[in-house]
């Protein structure tokens, strides 16, 4: 037994040698920790100290919860401008909640949100190119270091970004599971959480990916038209 250990250390410590510095050890454990640390100190900061986008979400949801804008045709519509109603109704959902809770609430969604997306883009990069886990552990941690100042500051607003991405990720990944209606449905959502993902419809067109587009399409409408319906009745409960 003693033999069998001893002739077995010398290839083991040959096998380590033979991974590059950053497969190691080390730079794994040192790239995690300064990741926990760097989310603990965004936590406390964004949820307790930082004024914040955020903030206007939550104002916007109140507001349209007491009707303000439901019972003003022209407000309703100006609101609608700068964002979608799906985005109002959510808002409105989180006005209700104690204020410090709905922060930390989303600020955890949006870290779990990006924990979600990586394996996302590891099993598409995967079938691209396939690498050992140590190489795509540091090629996601050096596209970490690159997008560092957006992904900070949208921590700084709670993570309402990265929601987003991960919606936009999720559509990605059932579309190339060839989940037509599915893909089409997440589209939805990200365009409900903000405008900018309508410019995937037309590139959907002309892709002849009419089902996903006719499901995103399909899904938003019905959305506004929920929407709309209350903001209809709110507003004749006015008069």
């Amino acid at each position: 037994m003693a033999a069998s250990f001893t002739s077995e250390s010398p290839r083991r410590a040959f096998a380590k040698a033979e991974l590059n510095w950053y497969e190691q050890r080390w730079f794994t454990n040192s790239v995690t920790i300064g990741f926990a640390l760097l989310i603990l100190i965004k936590f406390v900061h964004s949820v307790f100290f930082m004024q914040n986008d955020f903030d206007g979400h939550l104002a916007m949801g109140s507001r349209a919860l007491r009707g303000t804008f439901y019972g003003d045709n022209d407000a309703w519509q100006a609101l609608f401008l700068q964002y979608p109603p799906g985005r109002i109704l959510f808002d409105e959902f989180l006005s209700i909640l104690p204020y410090y809770f709905v922060r930390a609430l989303v600020f955890s969604a949006a870290i779990d949100s990006l924990f979600a997306t990586r394996p996302i883009w590891r099993a598409l990069a995967m079938d691209v190119k396939p690498a050992p886990s140590g190489v795509e552990f540091a090629a996601s941690s050096c596209a970490f270091v690159l997008f560092a100042v957006w992904v900070v500051h949208d921590l700084d607003e709670c993570g309402l970004q990265l929601l987003l991405l991960f919606m936009l990720s999720m559509a990605a990944w059932t579309l190339y599971r060839g989940a037509r209606v599915q893909g089409g449905a997440w589209i939805a959502l990200a365009i409900s959480w903000k405008v900018t993902p309508w410019l995937f419809v037309p590139l959907l067109l002309w892709k002849r990916r009419f089902v996903e587009a006719g499901a995103a399409i399909g899904f938003v409408s019905a959305t506004a038209l929920k929407v709309r319906m209350m903001a209809e009745g709110n507003a004749a409960q006015k008069l």
